[in-house]
């Protein structure tokens, strides 16, 4: 159980510092009071990303391609989430 637990945790646990990027850009928007904005990315990191990767590598690579897909939906989610609000900064700072 340990040989095909630990590369899986590892695969897992990578993205996890990614986590918080997302976690704080929902919120973000959230606090700003753009709802609307937060949800689609987090429905878009669920359901956009993460299920169509999972059947994706999943059937291409097996139970590897379905534990890699969680660390790539991560890390996509991540750059466009961080992209979003940047740009939202950005566009307030040239407003002021």
């Amino acid at each position: 159980m340990l040989e095909r637990a630990v590369p899986a945790a590892r695969l897992l646990l990578a993205s996890l510092p990614l986590l918080g990027i997302q976690s704080v850009g929902t919120a973000f928007f959230q606090a700003i009071g753009k709802a609307l904005p937060a949800l689609l990315l987090w429905v878009g990191r669920q359901f956009v990303l993460l299920i169509p990767l999972i059947l994706l590598l999943g059937n291409h690579l097996g139970a590897k391609g379905i534990y890699l897909a969680f660390p790539i939906t991560d890390f996509i989610s991540a750059l466009s989430i961080l992209y979003l609000v940047l740009r939202h900064l950005r566009v307030l700072r040239n407003q002021g």
